[in-house]
């Protein structure tokens, strides 16, 4: 599982990212990647870029 949060994000700042991962006890691969000058929104806007290639080093990792 990866999990995507933006650093500047308003409505889960940090440290709700290392939360959420927390929650994720029972998965043998959860992963955190903050996404730097991103909002909400990581996948849109600034952060876009950033949030593409960290989901495309995670697929490669996995096979994908």
């Amino acid at each position: 599982m990866l999990l995507a949060f933006g650093e500047q994000d308003p409505i889960f700042p940090p440290p709700d990212g290392q939360r959420q991962l927390a929650l994720f006890s029972g998965s043998t691969d959860a992963t955190l990647t903050m996404i730097p000058n991103a909002g909400h929104s990581p996948q849109i806007a600034h952060g876009a870029p950033i949030f593409r290639a960290r989901v495309a080093q995670w697929l490669t990792k996995h096979g994908f």
